[in-house]
C-alpha cells in the first residue's frame, strides 16, 4: 500500500504522428492526475529539451531510471514499451539514429547491426525495465502480442527477474494474457497479471447510440493501415446508401495535436458509424459512442506493432467478432464488399448486446491494482 506521501512517475511513449497514441497518453493523464498523490508524467523525445508540450499535456523528457530515484511507483501506460519483443526490433527501428545518430555510419564502417543493436536495447532496458530494487513497478495497458514464451525464454535470468520485480502486469487483450501466463506460470511470486482493455476506452466518452440502419446516415471513414489497394471501390459502393464523410488527418507530420484530436472526435460524433482499418481510430469511434466496422489483412499472429492482427484481437475481445472482416489479401473482393454493405444496412439495438468492455470497471482495476 503506497504512503499518503508516495509520488508516481508515468512513462508514455508518445507518437508524435498518431492522434491514437495521443487518445492513450490523454486518457492516462486524466485519470492518473487526479490521485491524491503527487504524479509527474515523462516521455522520451528528442535531445536537449527539458520538457515538452504534448497537445494539452506537458511531459518531462525521459533519458534515465536515474530521474525516478524520488518517486515510489512507476508506471508504464499504453502501448508496447515492456515488451522485449518491441525493445529488439520496432524501439531499434524508431531510436537508433535518434539517439545513436552515428549508428548508420558505424554499420557502413564495418561495425554490425548486431553491435548496434545491442546498444539500443541496452537503452531501452536502461528506460523500461525495473531498475530499483526498491519501487513498486507497473505495466498498464500494454501489447505482448509477439513476446511469447520461445522468445522470453532466450533472456538472460537477469532480464527475466526484472520483469518479475512488476508488482501487475495489466495487458490490453487476451493474446498477451495468455502469453503472459505461460511466461509467469508460478502464480504465487510476481508479477500479477489481470487482463483489462486498450486504455484509449477510458477516456470519457458518448453513451452507446445504436444506429437503425444503412439508408440516410453517414457514414465516417478511415484508411491507412492495411494499404488495401481498392479502397476507392468499397466507398463508392457505401455512397450510394449513405453520406459518406472521408478522415485524413488521423496520422500524419505536424499534428497540431489537441486541436486535431478534437476536431476529429467531433468529426466520430457527427457520424452515425464508422468503418476503418486503423486501430485507434476505431476504438475512439466505440469510445464515443459510434458502432464500427473493421476490415484488415488476415493474420494468425502479430508480427509488428502496426500489424493487423492486433484489431482482429479487439473485435474478439469486445465482443464483435463479427463486425471484424478478414481479407484474403491487400484487396476488397466484391463478397468482402458485400459483407460490409450487409453489416452496414442491419446496424441496430443488437450491436451493443454483446459489447464487454466497461470502462469505470477497468478504471477500477487499475486504481485497485495501483493500490497494491
Amino acid at each position: 500500500m503506497p504512503s499518503p506521501h508516495s509520488r508516481t512517475a508515468v512513462i508514455f511513449a508518445p507518437n508524435t504522428r498518431n492522434l491514437g497514441m495521443y487518445s492513450v497518453d490523454l486518457a492516462g493523464y486524466q485519470i492518473l492526475r487526479t490521485s491524491a498523490n503527487r504524479v509527474d508524467f515523462f516521455a522520451e523525445c528528442k535531445p536537449n529539451v527539458r520538457e515538452f508540450k504534448y497537445g494539452c499535456m506537458t511531459l518531462n523528457r525521459y533519458t534515465s531510471q536515474d530521474q525516478l530515484s524520488d518517486y515510489d511507483t512507476i508506471v508504464y501506460w499504453g502501448d508496447f514499451t515492456t515488451s522485449y519483443s518491441y525493445g529488439r526490433r520496432e524501439y531499434f527501428n524508431m531510436t537508433a539514429t535518434t539517439f545513436f545518430p552515428y549508428s548508420k555510419t558505424l554499420i557502413k564502417m564495418g561495425a554490425t547491426r548486431s553491435r548496434v543493436q545491442r546498444k539500443v536495447v541496452n537503452r531501452w532496458e536502461q528506460l523500461y525495465l525495473p531498475q530499483f530494487k526498491n519501487k513498486r513497478y507497473y505495466s498498464v495497458g500494454q501489447n505482448f502480442q509477439t513476446m511469447t514464451k520461445p522468445i522470453f525464454d532466450t533472456l538472460c535470468s537477469t532480464k527475466q527477474d526484472k520483469y518479475r520485480q512488476f508488482r501487475f502486469i495489466l495487458p490490453r487483450d487476451s493474446v498477451s494474457l495468455n502469453n503472459l501466463s505461460l511466461i509467469f506460470d508460478d502464480r504465487s511470486t510476481p508479477p500479477n497479471l489481470h487482463q483489462i482493455c486498450d486504455v484509449a476506452f477510458l477516456m470519457s466518452g458518448l453513451p452507446k447510440t445504436p444506429p437503425k440502419g444503412l439508408q440516410s446516415k453517414t457514414v465516417g471513414v478511415y484508411f491507412r493501415r492495411s494499404k488495401i489497394s481498392n479502397v476507392t471501390e468499397l466507398l463508392n459502393a457505401l455512397s450510394k446508401h449513405a453520406n459518406v464523410v472521408l478522415f485524413t488527418d488521423w496520422i500524419g507530420e505536424g499534428i497540431d495535436f489537441e486541436a486535431a484530436f478534437q476536431k476529429n472526435i467531433t468529426r466520430i460524433r457527427e457520424c452515425h458509424f464508422i468503418v476503418s482499418d486503423t486501430y485507434h481510430f476505431l476504438i475512439n469511434a466505440l469510445r464515443e459512442g459510434r458502432p464500427v466496422i473493421g476490415l484488415g489483412n488476415a493474420q494468425s499472429e502479430q508480427v509488428s506493432t502496426t500489424g493487423d492482427f492486433k484489431k482482429k484481437v479487439l473485435f474478439s475481445d469486445a465482443g464483435l467478432t463479427e463486425y471484424y472482416i478478414e481479407l484474403s489479401s491487400h484487396f476488397l473482393s466484391r463478397s468482402e464488399i458485400d459483407e460490409t454493405l450487409r453489416l452496414a444496412g442491419a446496424l441496430g439495438e443488437d450491436y451493443w448486446k454483446c459489447y464487454r468492455f466497461d470502462r469505470d470497471t477497468v478504471i477500477q482495476q487499475i486504481k485497485e491494482a495501483l493500490a497494491v
